[in-house]
């Protein structure tokens, strides 16, 4: 049973998301709580990356409302969006580095953008580094790393900021098994510093070793929810 007692970091009440006549979300409801790792599965197309979109304002929800720790976003103005983006740390499947700037500075923007000191952020960035196995790549460009250190690069500028939610859209996807391993180890070590974690995985073995609450989503819709026991049955 879920804790009810924790605090809901994201809410959504009756939410749609259209693009023209096309439906990507129909009546989607929803608590995650603090501390939480969700699941969010379900086939190519069944509207995982749109729903995380929302949470950042990547995308506006059509109808309905989502809260995000606290924040209405249907209210918020373009002058709120950097405070939360500052709460949030997004992870993309293909990583979106800027390919000009070293590993540090692609880490470091998160803080520079927050204003952070430049003592402050070469303390921050390189704990980061050092924590996702990279501190030696620093000074390295992205395109001269391997997907799964561009992943883990990725994992590090997400979370440089410590913020309470991590939001990832299939971070292993495109990664070789033992890359994939890498960064499923970053984000429990991420989780267990307390942030939130909500990921849209195709990924068995991330889910298995996790053990978070599943959402299945079909066609745009919630098909199923499952809590960690529940699948156990499941699959036994």
């Amino acid at each position: 049973m879920m804790d009810l007692s924790k605090n809901q970091i994201i809410r959504m009440f009756n939410v749609y998301k259209a693009y023209g006549k096309t439906s990507a979300l129909r009546d989607i409801s929803l608590e995650i709580y603090a501390g939480e790792i969700v699941f969010i599965t379900g086939a190519s197309g069944a509207g995982k990356s749109t729903l995380l979109k929302l949470f950042y304002k990547g995308e506006l929800a059509s109808q309905g409302q989502i809260l995000v720790d606290g924040m209405n976003l249907a209210r918020m103005g373009a002058r709120k969006l950097p405070e939360l983006r500052r709460r949030i740390g997004v992870i993309f499947q293909d990583f979106k580095l800027i390919a000009g700037r070293t590993v540090f500075d692609n880490v470091a923007l998160p803080l520079e953008a927050a204003g952070e000191k430049p003592k402050i952020i070469e303390k921050k960035v390189m704990s980061v580094l050092r924590t996702a196995g990279i501190e030696d790549k620093a000074k390295v460009y992205p395109p001269s790393l391997s997907g799964g250190e561009q992943q883990r690069v990725a994992v590090a500028r997400a979370v440089v900021g410590s913020p309470s939610l991590i939001l990832a859209d299939e971070p292993t996807a495109s990664l070789d098994p033992h890359s994939a391993e890498q960064v499923i180890q970053l984000l429990e070590t991420f989780h267990g510093r307390g942030a939130t974690l909500v990921i849209a995985t195709h990924n068995r073995r991330m889910i298995s070793r996790l053990k978070g609450r599943e959402i299945r989503l079909e066609n745009g819709s919630i098909q199923e929810r499952l809590h960690g026991s529940d699948r156990e049955m499941e699959e036994a």
